[in-house]
C-alpha cells in the first residue's frame, strides 16, 4: 500500500510514518515547508495545503492519505484566529480531497479532535454526542469539524474519521500543559496548577499512530471514531505524573481553588475497540516514561 501522510514531520505525522514503515507499507511524507531531515524508506515532497499548484508535486500512485497537516490552537481562540485556521485546515482540507479524488485514492484517514464535541455535557463522550465547539478552541474545533464534513462527502470509497483527544508526546509544541510542566520540575521550580476542577484524557502519541495504521489496514468500510486512552485526568494528576516520572523532588503548588463543577469529559473509545482493534497501551506515567527515555517515535 502506498501511503501519503500530510504534516509528516509534526508530533503525529512522524508517530504514524514509524508505524506504517514498520508494516511494510511504501510511505510518501509532505512538509509545508523544505525539511532537511530525511526519513529512511519514506518519500518527501513539500506541500502547501493552501495552495492547489502545490500538490502537482505528489506522486500519482497513492492508495491512501492520512491528513494530519493542520494549523493548530496554542492559545485561547478568538474571532481573529478563525480566519487562518479556516485557510489551513477547511480549505486546505478541500484541496487535498480535490487531488485525492482527481488521482483515485481510495482511503482517507482524517485526524480531527475530540475538541468538535459541545463541552459541559459531563457525560463520557460518544461518537454520538453532539458537535458544538465552544471550548477555549472553539475556532480550530469549528475548522476541524468542517474537515470532517467535508472529508465524509467526498467521493473516496473509505473514509475514517478520528477524533483524537489531547496528544502528547516527542516532538509536541512546547506551550501545552505537559511541557510547561517539565520545563519547571527540570528547572527546579514548582508546578502551578492552575485549575482543580479541569479534566482531560490524555493520548500518546504512539498509541495514536497505532488507530492510525489500524484504520488504513482494517476491513472496514470507514467511519467515524473516538481515539483516547478513556482515562480522565485533572491537572493535578498530570503534575503528579510529570514530576513522578522526571523529577520526584519537584513541588506541586495550587493557584487556585474554583468552587466550580467538574469540567470536561472522559472519552468513550469503546467503538474503536470493537471496529479497529484499538487498544491503548499507554497510561500518562507510562507515556511521559517511554517519551523520556528516548524511545523512537
Amino acid at each position: 500500500m502506498h501511503v501519503l501522510i500530510t504534516g509528516g514531520y509534526g508530533l503525529l505525522g512522524r508517530a504514524v510514518a514509524a508505524v506504517l514503515l514498520a508494516g511494510g507499507h511504501r510511505v510518501h511524507l509532505t512538509a509545508r515547508t523544505p525539511h532537511g531531515e530525511e526519513r529512511r524508506g519514506a518519500g518527501v515532497s513539500v506541500l502547501d495545503v493552501t495552495q492547489p499548484h502545490t500538490f502537482a508535486g505528489l506522486p500519482s500512485d497513492v492508495d491512501t492519505v492520512v491528513h494530519a497537516a493542520a494549523a493548530v490552537s496554542t492559545h485561547r481562540n478568538s474571532s481573529a484566529d478563525l480566519g487562518e485556521f479556516w485557510r489551513v485546515n477547511a480549505v486546505g482540507t478541500m484541496n487535498l480531497l480535490a487531488w485525492a479524488e482527481a488521482t483515485g485514492v481510495r482511503t482517507c484517514v482524517y485526524c480531527s479532535t475530540t475538541s468538535v464535541y459541545a463541552p459541559g455535557s459531563g457525560r463520557p463522550l460518544t461518537e454520538e454526542s453532539p458537535t458544538l465547539p465552544g471550548g477555549d478552541d472553539w475556532a480550530y474545533a469549528l475548522s476541524k469539524l468542517a474537515g470532517e464534513v467535508l472529508t465524509l462527502q467526498s467521493a473516496i470509497s473509505r473514509v475514517f474519521v478520528l477524533r483524537f483527544s489531547t496528544l502528547f508526546g516527542p516532538g509536541m509544541l512546547p506551550g501545552r500543559v505537559i511541557p510547561r510542566f517539565l520545563d519547571r520540575v527540570r528547572r527546579g521550580e514548582p508546578v502551578d496548577v492552575y485549575s482543580q476542577n479541569w479534566v482531560g484524557d490524555f493520548l500518546y502519541v504512539k498509541d495514536a499512530a497505532a488507530a492510525v495504521g489500524q484504520s488504513v489496514t482494517v476491513d472496514q468500510p470507514g467511519g467515524v471514531f473516538n481515539i483516547a486512552s478513556g482515562i480522565a485526568s485533572s491537572l493535578t494528576d498530570v503534575a503528579d505524573a510529570v514530576r513522578e516520572v522526571a523529577a520526584p523532588g519537584a513541588r506541586i503548588t495550587i493557584t487556585t481553588a474554583e468552587k466550580t463543577a467538574m469540567m470536561g469529559s472522559r472519552v468513550d473509545v469503546s467503538k474503536a475497540r470493537t471496529v479497529l482493534g484499538f487498544q491503548p497501551r499507554f497510561t500518562l506515567r507510562a507515556g511521559l516514561a517511554d517519551w523520556l527515555a528516548g524511545g523512537p517515535a
